[in-house]
């Protein structure tokens, strides 16, 4: 799982899936070995997006306020298990899927474009992300929108899971992004915004 500091307020996620033309792996050695095992999403999804295009090979979905699968360059190959969100007010955490209250929406009636609303219960914060599939790219934008005391911190949960399994991938930091590969297939994680921190180590372990 993938853990980054990201902008407080507004930032775009872009997500990306492709086949590796070189490899360009740095040797670093995760912490937390072996992690917990790697498994998939409940089946009662919320909503499934995909382009209008033929250009782009990428289909999502989501369920339980968050992104679960992504799928790359088939409806039948996932290659990310989860993205959700975590806040920090420096003393408490919350996670976007375990603690918060979810609304989803269709906003547009002629697109398979969907906003997720996440809340905290007491009210302290916000969180907003409207998911769009680049037509042209196989590409998942994914608008962000915060709202929450200045010092609240924001966090993505990155949990690629490769080729339809959790097992195998290999990930590193690279030019503000973070990547996960497997053999001829990667995902790219990169934020407008670009991120404070970011760090790659196995699921479950801190």
């Amino acid at each position: 799982m993938n853990k980054m500091a990201a902008g407080k307020y507004l930032l775009s996620a872009f997500l990306l899936l492709g086949l590796l033309l070189a490899a360009n792996i740095r040797g670093q050695n995760a912490p937390g070995a072996p992690g917990t095992l790697p498994t998939w999403t409940p089946g009662s999804k919320e909503a499934v997006g995909t382009a209008t295009s033929a250009h782009s090979h990428v289909w999502f979905t989501l369920e339980g306020g968050i992104l679960t699968e992504v799928y790359y360059p088939r409806l039948d190959t996932a290659d990310v298990r989860t993205l959700e969100f975590a806040v920090s007010d420096g003393k408490k955490i919350w996670i976007d899927s375990r603690d918060l209250l979810h609304s989803i929406e269709r906003i547009n009636e002629n697109a398979l474009t969907f906003r997720q609303t996440s809340r905290d219960p007491e009210g302290h914060f916000a969180l907003t992300k409207t998911y769009i599939t680049d037509p042209q790219r196989d590409t998942l934008l994914i608008d962000v929108t915060f709202s929450g005391a200045p010092s609240d911190s924001l966090y993505v949960l990155y949990d690629p899971a490769l080729k339809n399994s959790g097992y195998g991938d290999t990930g590193f930091s690279q030019d503000q992004a973070l990547i996960a590969q497997k053999e001829d297939v990667a995902t790219a994680l990169i934020s407008s915004a670009g991120f404070a921190q970011m760090s790659s180590g196995y699921c479950g372990r801190k």
